[in-house]
């Protein structure tokens, strides 16, 4: 009889975490497994993934961040102009920098907030605001139209040369 001794050794278990922060409409396919908002987070085991050929385990955790924006528009100073504004007051979740677009524009970078487009018409406006993951949100705002100022001077009146007639100019603003 004989004795044999075998002595293994195992490699250390290959094991990574993915921690990662996405936009709320994203997902992230590992291994054919879909992780979205619905599946957040759950275990993978990739197969001779390892540096030395073993099977690796992979913990997947994502977290969401959506992106907010608050808005503000305001009208032009008269009917008929062009000096509306919309502002962006402030942003939320995403991560900066961040990028807008007003309508169909190209996307610009946004360096101070209060942000503002100028210049605009009464109107229904789109703004696309980006963060630098490319998470988007879309907000739809209207510049209010500013009241057409009417002014009635009432019933015509008929007077002879040299004769005076005081008039009261009625608007439909107040305090006009």
């Amino acid at each position: 009889d004989s004795l044999i001794t075998i002595n293994l050794s195992f490699f250390p278990v290959a094991t990574g975490n993915l921690d990662l922060t996405i936009c709320p409409d994203s997902e992230v396919n590992i291994n054919g497994t879909i992780y979205d908002i619905n599946n957040p987070s759950g275990v993978e085991v990739l197969a001779n993934a390892s540096s030395n050929g073993c099977d690796s385990i992979l913990n997947v955790q994502l977290s969401f961040e959506a992106l907010a924006a608050n808005l503000k528009a305001f009208p032009p100073t008269c009917f008929g102009e062009t000096n509306g504004t919309i502002n962006i007051e402030s942003l939320t979740g995403g991560q900066g920098p961040y990028r807008i677009a007003l309508e169909d524009g190209n996307f610009e970078p946004i360096t101070t907030l209060p942000f503002n487009f100028g210049a605009l018409p009464s109107g229904d406006y789109r703004v696309s605001i980006r963060d630098v993951n490319d998470c988007e949100i879309t907000q739809f705002v209207t510049v209010p139209t500013p009241v057409e100022l009417e002014v009635s001077l009432g019933e015509d009146i008929s007077i002879r040369l040299g004769d005076s007639v005081q008039l009261q100019a009625l608007t439909n603003v107040e305090g006009v």
